[in-house]
């Protein structure tokens, strides 16, 4: 048990370690191919360019078809569950889907694939622990954008204003 939680927090560690997103995005589907003996990528659903793998880390061709991944995560969750892991179309390959989302804020899906056994429960609960932490430094990246661009705002009207006259 303290093996597990020590690889837990050492994956952890590995994850968010900057306030850019899509370095955030690529340290997190790096460490789920790590920890899942595959590959990893992110889905997200456009309306622009429709469905799409992002930061893929291992082989792309061991991902399933990002149509059948999408259509996974679009079905309601099982009950007591929030992720689905399933033996993917055409093959032995096994495929989890799992949401990138914490308090509400969903950024997407981790998609984790590979040849061969099936993901343990152990597995999907450690790749839905890192997914959650990614989404919270995600969240924490793009709250910072935001604020940085409220004070880049605030800092060029307090000098274009002219300085008052005694």
């Amino acid at each position: 048990m303290s093996s597990q939680l020590s690889a837990l927090r050492t994956a952890a560690a590995r994850i968010g370690t900057t306030l850019d997103e899509d370095t955030t995005c690529g340290e997190l589907t790096r460490e789920a191919a790590r920890q899942a003996g595959g590959t990893a990528a992110l889905l997200r659903l456009t309306t622009q360019s429709g469905v799409e793998y992002e930061a893929v880390s291992g082989n792309p061709a061991v991902l399933p078809d990002a149509r059948w991944a999408a259509s996974v995560t679009q079905e309601p969750p099982a009950p007591g569950d929030n992720r689905a892991a399933r033996p993917a179309p055409g093959g032995p390959r096994q495929a989890l889907c799992v949401p990138l989302a914490t308090n509400g804020h969903d950024y997407g899906t981790l998609v984790c694939a590979r040849d061969g056994a099936p993901f343990t429960r152990l597995e999907t609960a450690f790749l839905a622990f890192l997914a959650e932490h990614a989404a919270s430094h995600i969240r924490h990246a793009r709250e910072h954008d935001q604020v940085s661009g409220i004070v880049g705002k605030l800092q060029r009207a307090l000098l274009t204003e002219p300085a008052p006259q005694p």
